[in-house]
């Protein structure tokens, strides 16, 4: 009863592979259910995910299957939150300038106090693995801090509490980070080989802090152009920094009185009304070329 079984040629059913933390093994176990239903690795010419939680799972696919795409290494690290700024972190984007924001992974009341000590308050408490700002929220004090951290690994501590939210990656682990005020940006982006094929810039207004949920959207982007280029100069950086040369990815920023500065990355297409919009507006369908790359 799946709803993907009418939409595909041929669908397998793999709930045994749920487990992220397990993916390189998922994938091996994947790729022999693919020969059991006939397809060998050179019957196979890509593997793409538009769901978050299985970027890394693809690579790994992709990988053990020859076809183009970039490495399971470089889809960990941006699928956490975590790994993301603290690998950049040992890298400049520019001469002068990092986008990286600083940030502590946190997975116990303990490290959330040494984290407390390094990071200044008000600073976001998220999630190391989640998305659409689920668990994501402004802390101001160190009491606050600790209330939310313990409210939030108290409720989400399995998959089965909200699906799709990284669970199934290593629980309910945490990142506390800088906050950095400005405006918010989404870049939508297609690679090839470390090339910019296009891209496409979405304002996002402020939330009702101290949730970070989207209340609106506005597409194109009424940024100065000048801004404008700088963010894609920059997120087309962050990505070959990471290893992300292609596919479809989708790049939150925020426009600092210092210039940009990375949210996130995400190893996949933009979700919710973004496909829509690009389609309407550029004429370019991001699933299909992501797709196609």
């Amino acid at each position: 009863d799946h709803f993907a079984r009418g939409r595909v040629g041929t669908f397998i059913h793999a709930p045994e592979v749920n487990e992220h933390e397990n993916d390189l093994e998922n994938a091996k176990r994947l790729v022999a259910r693919l020969a059991e239903a006939g397809y060998t690795a050179d019957a196979v010419t890509g593997c793409m995910t538009y769901w978050e939680d299985c970027s890394p799972l693809a690579a790994a696919v992709g990988a053990l299957l020859g076809t183009i795409g970039n490495s399971y290494e470089a889809h960990r690290r941006a699928k956490s939150k975590f790994l993301t700024h603290e690998f950049l972190s040992t890298k400049r984007c520019s001469q002068d300038f990092s986008v990286a924001v600083p940030s502590i992974r946190v997975k116990t009341a303990e490290e959330l106090e040494a984290a407390l000590k390094k990071i200044p308050l008000p600073a976001l408490l998220k999630m190391e693995h989640g998305s659409s700002a689920v668990g994501v929220i402004l802390v101001e004090t160190a009491d606050e801090a600790r209330e939310e951290f313990r409210r939030l690994v108290s409720e989400l501590k399995e998959e089965e509490d909200h699906p799709g939210c990284g669970l199934s990656f290593a629980g309910p682990s945490m990142v506390l980070m800088e906050y950095v005020d400005g405006s918010e940006h989404q870049l939508d982006m297609l690679m090839f080989e470390g090339r910019l094929l296009f891209h496409a810039i979405s304002d996002y207004s402020p939330t009702k802090l101290p949730y970070f949920n989207e209340l609106a959207i506005t597409m194109p982007s009424r940024l100065h152009e000048r801004r404008q280029e700088t963010m894609v100069y920059l997120a087309t950086l962050v990505l070959r920094s990471l290893g992300l040369n292609t596919g479809a990815f989708n790049v939150g920023m925020k426009y600092t009185k210092r210039g940009p500065r990375l949210i996130e990355v995400n190893a996949r297409m933009g979700g919710f009304c973004l496909r829509d919009w690009i389609r309407r507006l550029y004429g370019v369908d991001m699933a299909e070329c992501a797709a196609m790359i």
